[in-house]
């Protein structure tokens, strides 16, 4: 059952203005450029709860999750490394950080088995995202292609957005020293894949 929190405008949780102080997160697990906090996708027209997306540091620093009010976790590293076959050691940090109260889903737009199933996968998170009280927190490591490139593919094929609008969405994380943290324009596989299905 989703907790019944209020919600602020923005989809803020209303305990983050009353003086609870928000926990510190160090940002060494992202590539340089992107360790900056997540950013907030907000589309009141389309998503009632809440919707962040970032990197790995925050999703291993439970108390800043519980802070965020996050209720579920979208993590889109994949389960193993393509140069070594091997278990990915992000995807295994996140493994051992999860917490009993949170719930999490696997989801990696690189892999074809992932892709197949997007439509049961993006169908639960408007589900999620129907809800006032939820708070889905999409990841990879640096927050920068696969989590970009997933929340992208799903404002389109199931939230119903524009390209331009579901770009746009994503502007609001900005990497240091300005950098673009949202890569998606030259995920050519990708975006043909969204064409395909959007042409059917």
């Amino acid at each position: 059952m989703l907790p019944s929190e209020p919600v602020d405008l923005r989809g803020a949780r209303l305990h983050e203005r009353v003086g609870v102080v928000e926990p510190k997160v160090a940002y060494f697990h992202e590539s340089y450029n992107c360790r900056v906090p997540p950013a907030e996708v907000c589309l009141p027209s389309v998503i009632v709860g809440s919707l962040f997306w970032g990197g790995l540091s925050p999703v291993l620093h439970v108390e800043w999750l519980r802070w965020r009010r996050v209720t579920h976790v979208l993590n889109c590293m994949g389960s193993v490394e393509p140069s070594t076959g091997n278990m990915d050691p992000g995807y295994a940090l996140a493994l051992k950080a999860r917490s009993s109260d949170i719930e999490y889903i696997d989801w990696c737009i690189n892999h074809d088995a992932s892709r197949k199933n997007y439509l049961a996968v993006f169908s639960r998170l408007e589900r999620i995202l129907k809800h006032s009280a939820s708070c889905l927190y999409v990841h990879c490591k640096s927050g920068c292609d696969r989590s970009a490139a997933s929340l992208y593919a799903s404002l389109r094929l199931q939230f119903g957005l524009s390209a331009n609008d579901a770009w746009a969405s994503l502007q609001f994380r900005v990497g240091r020293n300005n950098w673009p943290v949202a890569q998606v324009w030259d995920k050519h596989d990708i975006l043909a894949w969204i064409d395909e299905i959007l042409n059917k």
